[in-house]
């Protein structure tokens, strides 16, 4: 399976939990081979369409950087970014959980772009 299909189909599912739940976004736990298990902000298709670009929350969500970026003209748009981004083959994916739990932080989440019409 290609890192493109991967990562739609996880959002789809993101999006899936969030309808069924008329929740905000769920808390994102991927748990890898070696069982080590982080918090994600947001994924992508890495280089080639054979890695996944995992942006993962620091210890301390408070520690995400926030950065302006144009959206039009005149216009910017405020977006919380992460210092760490790990690229992973999906193979190494062990598990991923949809939570609806917030470890000690309100604005935490996993972050999908709405869907276009």
């Amino acid at each position: 399976m290609s890192a493109t299909t991967w990562v739609d189909d996880l959002k789809a599912a993101i999006r899936a939990y969030s309808q069924s739940r008329r929740a905000g976004p769920p808390v994102v736990r991927v748990t890898l081979s070696n069982n080590e298990s982080r918090y994600v902000l947001r994924a992508s298709e890495g280089p080639r369409d054979e890695l996944i670009s995992l942006d993962l929350y620091p210890e301390n969500a408070g520690d995400l950087i926030e950065v302006e970026r144009p959206v039009g003209e005149g216009q910017v748009e405020r977006e919380r970014v992460t210092r760490e981004v790990l690229l992973v083959h999906p193979i190494a994916i062990r598990k991923f959980e949809l939570l609806d739990e917030h470890p000690g932080e309100r604005d935490f989440g996993f972050f999908v772009e709405a869907e276009a019409d």
